[in-house]
C-alpha cells in the first residue's frame, strides 16, 4: 500500500499538481485503502484540525513581520544592534545575530527575519571584509533563532498538533534560545 501512495504521489508531482495537494492525496489514500479509515473519521479529523484558535497567529506573525520590513523597522534594529556591539570584535556579526533575534522575537517568522535583517546586513558584512559564504550561513543560523525565541511560528504549530499550551512551549524556547544567540555570538569572535 505504501508503494501505491509513493507512486501516486510522484505521478502527481510529476503533472505539476501543488504540492499540498500531493501531500493530501497520498496521505488519503494511505488512510483510507492502507489504514481502513471511513471517509468520514478523515474529514472529521482534517477539519477538527483547522479549526484550532491558535493557529491564526501563524499569518498575523508573518504579516507583522511584513509591515515591519515595509515600515522600516528592521533598518532601525539593526542600527540599533550595530550601535550596541559593533564596535567588538566580530561586532557586524554579533550585531546580525543580535538583529535576527529581536526580529525573530518580534515577527516569529524565519523567511521574515532574512528578508528584513539579511539584505541590510549581508551587503555590509561582505564590504568590510568577511566571507561570502561565513556571512550567509551566519544569517541562516541566526535566522533558526525564530524556531526558539517567543513567538515562534515552530512553537505554535507544535501546539496546535500536540494539545501542549503555547505558553509551555515558548517557556520552553526562550533560555535556548538566548544560549544559541551566545554560543553563535562567541563563533563569530
Amino acid at each position: 500500500m505504501n508503494s501505491a501512495a509513493v507512486f501516486l504521489s510522484l505521478v502527481l508531482l510529476v503533472l505539476s499538481v501543488p504540492i499540498f495537494m500531493v501531500f493530501g492525496l497520498g496521505s488519503a489514500t494511505v488512510a483510507i485503502w492502507g489504514l481502513n479509515l471511513p471517509w468520514s473519521t478523515l474529514i472529521q479529523v482534517s477539519f477538527g484540525s483547522m479549526t484550532k484558535h491558535v493557529l491564526i497567529a501563524v499569518p498575523l506573525f508573518i504579516f507583522a513581520g511584513m509591515v515591519m520590513l515595509r515600515g522600516g523597522a528592521a533598518a532601525r534594529l539593526v542600527h540599533f544592534a550595530t550601535t550596541l556591539v559593533g564596535h567588538w570584535p566580530g561586532g557586524l556579526g554579533i550585531a546580525m545575530i543580535l538583529a535576527m533575534g529581536f526580529f525573530a522575537a518580534f515577527c516569529g517568522s524565519i523567511l521574515a527575519a532574512i528578508t528584513a535583517v539579511g539584505t541590510i546586513m549581508i551587503p555590509q558584512m561582505v564590504d568590510q571584509g568577511y566571507p561570502k559564504p561565513f556571512v550567509i550561513v551566519l544569517a541562516a543560523s541566526a535566522a533558526f533563532l525564530e524556531a526558539l525565541i517567543p513567538p515562534s511560528n515552530a512553537a505554535i504549530l507544535f501546539s496546535a498538533l500536540t494539545d501542549v499550551p503555547v505558553s509551555r512551549t515558548f517557556a520552553a524556547g526562550f533560555v535556548p534560545g538566548f544560549v544559541l544567540i551566545a554560543i553563535l555570538g562567541v563563533v563569530v569572535t
